[in-house]
């Protein structure tokens, strides 16, 4: 057998390296295409929520202005800035098990598609309209209302998780709808996650509504 030669065997193995290098190119600029096409599309949706909010803000400012002037006017004694803001949660997402309707409907229009808990938030904010205080007020109704509703509904069996169910995870949850042709009889489903069923006359299990638990409330905690 022939001797291969320096030159062929180093310029082999720099041919290897270069390989490497490209595959692992590759697939960063993959990543990097979705993550720009995806913080495109979250940049579109701001830009079109922001006129509206700063609507909502001007109008919000001048009533209250308003509300001060006249309060100041009755009480002088009363410093409106010390009245602390009431956050009415009750109702705003409409009857009891809106909310939970929308965030299925969100993830199976997704499917096959995973999507994450914080792209399920971000639509539940553009469909509902929902505006928050501050930073620590969203995370709360994230925490309290979205991951609770989501959970729910993968531990009943609607949705798949795709994530470790441990806090240690430490990353937004990952969640995937599942086929209608393969979903469980709702009345078995229901029995087991000891759910009420509701349904309309010549309708077949498949078209059951879940009457959310008590414990599965809607509303931000």
């Amino acid at each position: 057998m022939p001797r291969t030669s320096p030159y062929l065997k180093g310029l082999a193995e720099t041919r290897a390296r270069v390989d490497a290098d490209y595959v692992r190119a590759s697939e960063r600029l993959t990543s990097a295409n979705h993550q720009l096409k995806q913080a495109r599309a979250l940049v579109a949706r701001l830009e079109k929520a922001i006129p509206a909010l700063q609507t909502q803000v001007l109008l919000a400012n001048t009533t209250r202005y308003a509300c001060d002037t006249l309060i100041v006017s009755l009480n002088p004694d009363i410093e409106p800035a010390e009245i602390q803001p009431i956050r009415a949660w009750q109702g705003r997402y409409g009857k009891r098990g809106t909310l939970g309707q929308l965030v299925q409907a969100i993830i199976e229009t997704a499917y096959p598609e995973p999507i994450t808990t914080i792209a399920v938030a971000q639509q539940l904010e553009t469909q509902l309209n929902l505006t928050f205080a501050t930073p620590a007020d969203r995370a709360h109704w994230m925490k309290a209302t979205v991951n609770a509703r989501l959970n729910y509904l993968g531990r009943t069996g609607v949705i798949e998780r795709l994530h470790p169910a441990t806090a240690a995870y430490g990353k937004p949850g990952i969640w995937r709808g599942k086929p209608h042709e393969l979903y469980p009889s709702l009345n078995a489903l229901a029995t087991h996650a000891g759910l009420a069923t509701t349904s309309a006359p010549e309708q077949n299990d498949l078209e059951l509504v879940l009457e959310p638990a008590p414990e599965e409330d809607d509303l931000p905690r």
